[in-house]
């Protein structure tokens, strides 16, 4: 088998979305997602603060994608200050949010219970503080906010997910009841 690395481009959306789908614990639980994830992905290219890989394999001359990465990277240099605070504001929720889940998820899969928790969403909480500081932002940095309501977006669908649907639940399916086959006959 041989392999090579080489940039993402917009052409590979969809099929690094679909790697991601396919990843057995993530692609189950998120798949109606991708969409969103494929709209962030191809905002995501057009930053020049970013790593976006994919990996290919090499058979013949047909490559096959396998395996992508994606790395955002941001210098505090580069931001005014109103952004820089807005989006530690935004790190800190999401890492809030993010050790929620966790613990969520952790106790479901100690007790096979699911506790429901109200959500708060994080897009909701955003929209209300960036009207007032946006004006401020530079247009890279509007640009970067557009990335940050798709991220919350994805966020907030997923932690109404982790409080909706419980790790062991099993759906519930409704079937009539059984009739007798008759045979052709009668």
């Amino acid at each position: 088998m041989s392999l090579r690395s080489r940039t993402m481009q917009p052409r590979d959306v969809r099929e690094c979305a679909e790697i991601i789908v396919a990843h057995p614990a993530i692609g189950a639980r998120y798949r109606h997602s991708i969409k969103d994830l494929s709209q962030a992905w191809l905002r995501l290219l057009d930053c020049e603060a970013k790593t976006a890989l994919v990996l290919e394999e090499l058979n013949g001359s047909k490559a096959t994608i396998c395996f992508v990465g994606v790395s955002i990277f941001a210098s505090d240099d580069s931001r005014s200050r109103s952004f820089a605070a807005f989006e530690n504001d935004f790190r800190l929720e999401c890492s809030r949010i993010f050790l929620h889940i966790a613990e969520s998820l952790e106790k479901q899969s100690a007790t096979h219970t699911q506790h429901v928790d109200s959500v708060a969403s994080l897009l909701n909480r955003i929209e209300s503080s960036e009207t007032k500081i946006e004006a401020e932002f530079s247009e890279r940095e509007r640009a970067l906010l557009r990335l940050i309501r798709t991220i919350a977006e994805l966020v907030d669908r997923l932690q109404t997910e982790v409080a909706s649907e419980g790790l062991y639940d099993v759906p519930q399916i409704s079937a009539a009841p059984l009739r007798p086959l008759e045979s052709e006959g009668t």
